[in-house]
C-alpha cells in the first residue's frame, strides 16, 4: 500500500531531487522488508523445528535446526532486522513526506 502511494507521489509532483530520494528510499524499503521476512522465517523454523518434519526431503536442514545457539541467535536477528526495518520505514516516510510539502507554506499555499 504505502509502495503504491510513493508511485502515484511519483507520478503526481514534478521529477525533483526528493521524490528520486524517497524512490531510492522506498526501493530500498522494499529489500528490507525482504530481508526482514527471510528473519521471521528463519526465527519460526528455529522456534518450531517439527514444523520442517512434515517432509521428509527436509529432515537433514531439520537435525541442522536442532543446535541449541539458533533459537537465541535468530532472536537477535529478528530484533535486529525489527529495528532496522522500523528505522528505515521512519527514514523513508519522512524523504517522501519532505517531498510532500516542500515548497508549501504554513497556510497552505505554495
Amino acid at each position: 500500500m504505502t509502495a503504491e502511494a510513493g508511485e502515484q507521489l511519483e507520478k503526481a509532483k514534478p521529477v525533483s531531487d526528493l521524490i528520486r530520494e524517497h524512490a531510492a528510499q522506498g526501493s530500498f524499503f522494499r529489500f528490507v522488508t525482504v530481508l526482514f521476512l527471510v528473519a521471521v522465517i528463519l526465527q519460526v523454523l528455529a522456534a518450531f523445528p517439527s514444523v520442517l518434519s512434515r517432509w521428509n526431503t527436509l529432515e537433514g536442514l531439520n537435525r541442522a535446526l536442532a543446535t541449541p545457539w539458533l533459537v537465541p541467535a535468530t532472536s537477535i536477528l529478528g530484533v535486529a532486522a525489527a529495528l532496522f526495518l522500523i528505522y528505515e520505514s521512519v527514514v523513508t516516510g519522512h524523504s517522501g513526506a519532505a517531498s510532500v510539502w516542500s515548497g508549501i507554506s504554513a497556510d497552505g499555499a505554495p
